[in-house]
């Protein structure tokens, strides 16, 4: 992805000047007919974006991938930020749909965008579009996704949120911006605690109370998690105490917490990896691998969403190490081989948007591995998640397609092909 895109305005900005008068008694159909017309390109985009609030999911993808493809369409980089903009509502929107595998791809790409147009930049116009993007993404990463990214992305919200404190202060919008920030105050504690990283739980709950407001509920659950991490952490005389302050105005707050606590975090990639070394041998999960896995210890260095995982040399060759394990486990260690297969297509998918030469040039080897972890992944998933078995055979679809003309002069690919193209023909397209 071209990260290198220079700012230029915010999406507001942009949407306010190219707005006029007549935007709004020109129909989308009216509209539709003048695709040569940059500014009914824009206007026809925007109207997209924002009329698919409130529409059945399905429509809102739909009206939100138009809308994106138009923005895409137009010259020059003036509409970057909107395309920012309209994927991450599309991957919210997909999220919503029960679309996991690709709604973690679609806020990639998002955070891509802001990153190209240095939202991350001392006094960017784009700062909090590009939290909100990060708070997102964790909470989308949390459901399908490496809880290590996902942790990631909530300190990545954090530390924008922070940096335009007194923006926010002032703005008309605070209590929005303030409910956001405290959302990933609450992501990053709890997937820092159920890591065992208490150290960085115990500080994040330490400013979720210090800043909350004092009117709401929000200070109340950030002492319900922080007794809840001190009785973890061996602090029980802490625990004690706070815990009864806790339940005296909030027995819930109390029990919610020690619930989400209690409750079996996704299997981070790290672990993953970890177990399939012990089960396999390094032989076949390699020392390589260690390049593609985040360690949320490290809270400034670690990256927030597949396409910074590592070097792009190394993710074609280590998916299909990822995939290789997994298929090589026991039908027993489905959870593991879940997390295995599916953090390889998310790194096939990047690697392929990215058009990483050692996947298009050895596109036969590494395609069919992608073509057998999606195969593996919807049968897994068909039963108990009729919505995501959908998005992944949509994914192997596509594979299939690129895989073709070497199935006919490679044996292996030829295997992949015919086992992925009986399963998508047994079933009926979603």
């Amino acid at each position: 992805m071209d990260r290198s895109i220079p700012a230029t305005r915010n999406s507001r900005e942009e949407d306010e000047e190219s707005a006029d008068f007549s935007d709004g008694q020109e129909t989308i159909e009216s509209l539709r007919a003048r695709p040569g017309d940059p500014r009914a390109v824009r206007t026809l985009a925007r109207r997209l974006r924002d009329g698919a609030v409130g529409l059945p999911p399905a429509g809102t993808i739909a009206a939100l991938e138009e809308s994106e493809r138009l923005y895409m369409s137009l010259p020059g980089d003036t509409a970057v930020a909107a395309l920012a903009d309209v994927r991450c509502r599309k991957g919210q929107a997909q999220a919503s749909a029960g679309l996991g595998a690709s709604a973690v791809l679609t806020m990639d790409e998002s955070l891509s965008v802001y990153d190209a147009l240095g939202a991350n930049r001392p006094h960017s116009p784009y700062s909090l579009d590009y939290a909100h993007a990060f708070l997102i993404n964790a909470g989308i990463l949390r459901r399908y996704g490496d809880p290590d990214l996902a942790v990631a992305s909530a300190d990545g919200a954090i530390r924008q949120y922070l940096h335009r404190r007194d923006e926010i202060n002032s703005s008309l919008r605070q209590a929005v911006h303030i409910g956001r920030f405290h959302q990933a105050l609450a992501i990053a504690s709890e997937l820092h605690a159920a890591g065992g990283r208490f150290g960085l739980a115990h500080q994040v709950d330490a400013m979720a109370i210090e800043g909350a407001p004092r009117a709401g509920d929000m200070a109340v659950r950030a002492r319900a998690r922080k007794a809840v991490h001190l009785r973890a952490d061996g602090r029980a005389r802490e625990a004690d105490e706070l815990s009864r302050h806790v339940h005296a105005s909030s027995p819930k707050a109390l029990a919610e917490a020690e619930d989400v606590f209690a409750r079996s975090e996704r299997l981070t990639l790290r672990q993953a990896v970890g177990q399939a070394r012990s089960a396999l041998g390094e032989q076949a999960v390699p020392p390589p691998l260690d390049a593609l896995l985040t360690d949320p210890s490290q809270v400034l260095e670690a990256g927030w969403c597949v396409s910074l995982r590592g070097p792009e040399d190394v993710m074609a060759t280590g998916a299909s190490h990822l995939v290789r394990a997994s298929l090589a486990l026991p039908d027993g260690a489905g959870e593991l081989r879940r997390t295995l297969a599916l953090e390889a297509h998310y790194l096939f998918a990047v690697a392929s948007l990215e058009q990483v030469p050692d996947l298009r040039h050895r596109f036969g080897s590494h395609g069919s591995d992608w073509a057998r972890a999606l195969l593996w992944l919807t049968r897994s998933a068909r039963d108990g998640d009729a919505a995501l078995a959908d998005d992944l055979a949509g994914w192997l679809r596509g594979v299939l397609l690129r895989l073709r003309p070497y199935a006919l002069v490679d044996a292996e690919a030829q295997t992949a092909f015919e086992e992925g193209n009986r399963f998508v023909l047994s079933r009926p397209e979603g």
